[in-house]
């Protein structure tokens, strides 16, 4: 579980996408994994960019074992995991840890999320995530209350200047 769930984290990818990813779909030397318009839930094709965590994932994927699979993740038999089989043991997993409410999915958001709260523009993060429409985006890239604090920070700094232009008049 762990490998999918960082990957999942990393790249923004649904689920049924990362339980059926294949070799064929993932490029280790320009570090993107590639799914075709036919695979995407959008019918967009998408190329995602791979950090240096999710690219430590594939290359420890592709040094496990001898087990030929055409997926990246698969079982002993060659086949992929299921859908509900990885959400399963995603949702065993977060109860064991005392997050009982969360779902796979909440890595899509948590992925859209970051990188707006690390000040990726939202046309970028509509892109990496597949959507077609920026509102979509909009939906899932929630900000933090530390990131809203900074904001209405700056309006200190702004109000200081503004006083002491006052003060010096």
């Amino acid at each position: 579980m762990k490998p999918i769930v960082i990957l999942g984290k990393n790249t923004g990818l649904r689920l049924s996408d990362l339980a059926n990813l294949r070799w064929n779909q993932v490029n280790l030397t320009r570090k993107v994994v590639f799914l075709d318009a036919e695979e995407m839930k959008n019918s967009k094709s998408l190329g995602i960019p791979l950090n240096n965590e999710a690219l430590d994932i594939l290359l420890n994927q592709q040094k496990m074992g001898p087990l030929k699979s055409i997926y990246v993740f698969s079982k002993a038999d060659g086949k992929p995991y299921t859908h509900w089989g990885i959400s399963s043991a995603f949702k065993k997993a977060c109860i064991k840890a005392g997050h009982s409410s969360y779902r796979f999915h909440d890595l899509r958001h948590d992925f859209c999320s970051k990188l707006v709260q690390s000040g990726v523009d939202i046309y970028t993060v509509k892109e990496l995530a597949g959507h077609k429409d920026v509102t979509t985006t909009q939906r899932y890239a929630h900000l933090s209350p530390e990131r809203l604090r900074e904001a209405v920070d700056v309006l200190n700094y702004h109000s200081s200047i503004i006083v002491d232009k006052k003060r010096l008049a």
